[in-house]
């Protein structure tokens, strides 16, 4: 649903957005839509699928791809869903807006070979490909500057029964590719998050030489890591950046799995912790922003809470309400996620969470332990959870616990 702002309604106008015109610009019947994002100004790309799992192959059912115009016009299928069945999946992911030209974004795909991953322009309006880029070999991702110029590729031999992967830069589109950094394991390595501001180094999450991810930053020059950020006992692997690049926050979960902040930016954490002032909360999410960084669409969620939204105008210095995930339901009404630790036999420390009815001493109730699924790298986090909600709503207590193999401990814990 796109909200119209500029409606002339005038309560819309004096910032009430609750009254303001509302499109919906989705009409599929048959399929959820699982992500958007805004492709220019006026189009908003949509993917369909990846939340369900296929009965027969255990896989998730596969990803379209469509764009729509803000009003409702010119929608379009720019990328039909696999056939999972055959386990024919085609997958195309965004790499770069392409600003300079805004009918067409940059994306990677697999439909030459299923693990060679070749760089395309998509036309955002007719869905044609045109190819940029194909690998030197099989490529499991690529690093795109603040350009869109493709520096980076990360590739990784199938055949290899040691899946080293080999890292390769160049220094802009003319250049040829070399080698900059080469390791081996399913557990050891880094990844690109995004290039830094002057695209002459690289952000990157890692965990060579220790047992949890952290963020540093790649000199593919030299080949040294500069550590910037690491949190003792948990995975550190997002960085919040803005459209043109600048890097804003390190994002972590904590040993609890509550969402925390390590501030890089000077300018950014004053936004952000006014932000965490006016609304009494200890996280603000940013989910977006304008170009020019004067209006933010905020979520506010926690364990009771699905998710509010509003628009924050830093000019005016205004937050309004826009809407709310599941509206219908009170948070006050919701039950409380406890993190709770034990010690098992062999002296490991398990996380998880216990649930207890509202205004429950939390005795003699009937328990519910339910497990995550995975098993291995999946992990259940201090976040609003419907099916616990539910249990706990009909008088049940429910246990949550991150057993050995989750993710988000490190490698030693997940092995």
């Amino acid at each position: 649903v796109v909200i119209w702002l500029s409606d002339p309604n005038p309560d819309c106008q004096q910032g009430n957005y609750g009254q303001c015109n509302k499109v919906r610009v989705t009409q599929l019947r048959s399929q959820n839509v699982s992500s958007f994002y805004w492709a220019n100004n006026e189009r908003i790309i949509f993917e369909t699928g990846g939340d369900k799992l296929n009965g027969i192959t255990g896989y998730a059912d596969a990803i379209g791809l469509y764009a729509v115009n803000k009003d409702g016009s010119k929608d379009k299928q720019l990328v039909k869903p696999g056939d999972a069945i055959t386990y024919k999946i085609i997958s195309t992911t965004k790499l770069h807006q392409l600003p300079e030209d805004p009918e067409h974004i940059l994306v990677m795909r697999n439909d030459r070979k299923r693990f060679y991953l070749d760089v395309y322009k998509m036309n955002v309006y007719t869905g044609k490909f045109s190819r940029v880029l194909s690998p030197p070999g099989p490529i499991i991702g690529w690093g795109v500057d603040n350009k869109g110029v493709v520096r980076l590729a990360a590739m990784q031999d199938e055949n290899s029964l040691s899946y080293e992967t080999q890292i390769m830069y160049r220094d802009n589109e003319d250049s040829e590719w070399r080698e900059v950094d080469r390791f081996e394991g399913l557990q050891n390595g880094w990844g690109q998050l995004g290039f830094t501001e002057d695209n002459k180094k690289v952000y990157i999450t890692s965990n060579l030489g220790r047992d949890t991810y952290s963020i540093g930053v790649f000199d593919p020059e030299t080949g040294d890591i500069k550590d910037l950020f690491e949190n003792e006992g948990t995975d550190v692997t997002r960085l919040g950046f803005t459209d043109d690049g600048e890097a804003i926050t390190i994002l972590y979960n904590d040993i609890n799995t509550k969402p925390k902040r390590h501030f890089i930016n000077e300018k950014w954490k004053n936004i952000i912790e006014n932000l965490n002032v006016s609304f009494g909360v200890d996280y603000v999410g940013i989910t977006s922003m304008s170009d020019d960084q004067q209006k933010m669409i905020l979520s506010i969620a926690d364990d009771r809470n699905p998710g509010d939204y509003y628009l924050y105008d830093r000019g005016k210095n205004t937050i309004t309400y826009l809407g709310s995930v599941r509206p219908w339901i009170d948070p006050k009404t919701m039950a409380e996620m406890k993190p709770i630790a034990f010690t098992a036999r062999d002296g490991e420390t398990i996380h998880g969470f216990l649930s207890v009815p509202v205004d429950s001493n939390g005795k003699n109730l009937p328990l519910i332990i339910n497990p995550h699924g995975g098993p291995f790298g999946i992990q259940d986090q201090w976040r609003f959870n419907g099916e616990t909600q539910f249990f706990v709503n009909r008088g049940y207590a429910v246990m949550q616990i991150n057993f050995r193999g989750s993710g988000g401990y490190g490698k030693r814990f997940e092995r």
